[in-house]
C-alpha cells in the first residue's frame, strides 16, 4: 500500500530556503572563508608565477542570473536585458576558485552599480578586505598596490585594475584622454 501527501509549494519552499541555509552555514567557513593577508598573498604568486601578472590577487565579474518575477517587486528585478534577476558579484583566484561571492538583489542596476552594493567592494572600499601592503614588482624599480582585475563594467580605483578600452581591437586613444 502507497501513501501520498501533498505538500503544499510554500512548505516545500521554506524547507528548501532552511537547507541550502543549513548547508551554507556548514561548509561556508571550510571552503571560502573571509581571505586573510596570507591568502591573499598566495593568490598573488599564484597569478604571478601562472599568469605573469604580478599583485594580482583575483579577477571578478558579474553576472545576472535570472529568476521569476517576485510579487509586488514592480521593476526592481527587471534588468537592461529584458529579464527578471538577481545579480550575483564573484571574485575567483588564479585557478579559478571563488574566493568571495555576494549576492544582491534587484538585477535592474547595471554591473557598474553593483560594485558599490557588494560587501566585498565595500570591504575593499573601508580598507578592511585584507590586502598586502605596496610590493615591488620583480626585476624592477616599481613599488604598486595589490589590485584585482575587472571588466568594463567595474570603476577603476587603486585596488581595482581593467582594460583599456578598445574601438575594433585598438586601444581608443580618445576614450583614456590621452
Amino acid at each position: 500500500m502507497l501513501f501520498s501527501a501533498r505538500i503544499a509549494h510554500n512548505t516545500i519552499a521554506e524547507i528548501v530556503y532552511e537547507t541550502c541555509d543549513a548547508i551554507w552555514n556548514r561548509l561556508v567557513k571550510q571552503h571560502m572563508p573571509f581571505v586573510t593577508e596570507n591568502v591573499l598573498q598566495e593568490i598573488a604568486d599564484e597569478f604571478e608565477m601562472q599568469w605573469n601578472f604580478p599583485n594580482c590577487v583575483g579577477a571578478t565579474d558579474g553576472k545576472h542570473v535570472h529568476i521569476r518575477c517576485p510579487e509586488s517587486s514592480s521593476s526592481q528585478f527587471y534588468n537592461y536585458k529584458s529579464y527578471f534577476s538577481v545579480h550575483l558579484k564573484a571574485i575567483v583566484d588564479a585557478k579559478y576558485k571563488f574566493t568571495a561571492v555576494d549576492i544582491i538583489t534587484y538585477g535592474r542596476q547595471s554591473d557598474s552599480g553593483m560594485s558599490t552594493e557588494s560587501s566585498v567592494f565595500r570591504h575593499l572600499e573601508a580598507g578592511s578586505f585584507n590586502l598586502p601592503l605596496l610590493r615591488q614588482i620583480p626585476r624592477t624599480n616599481i613599488t604598486l598596490p595589490y589590485v584585482l582585475v575587472g571588466d568594463q563594467g567595474c570603476s577603476l580605483k587603486e585596488y581595482l585594475m581593467r582594460p583599456y578600452p578598445m574601438d575594433n581591437g585598438r586601444v581608443s586613444r580618445q576614450k583614456i584622454n590621452i
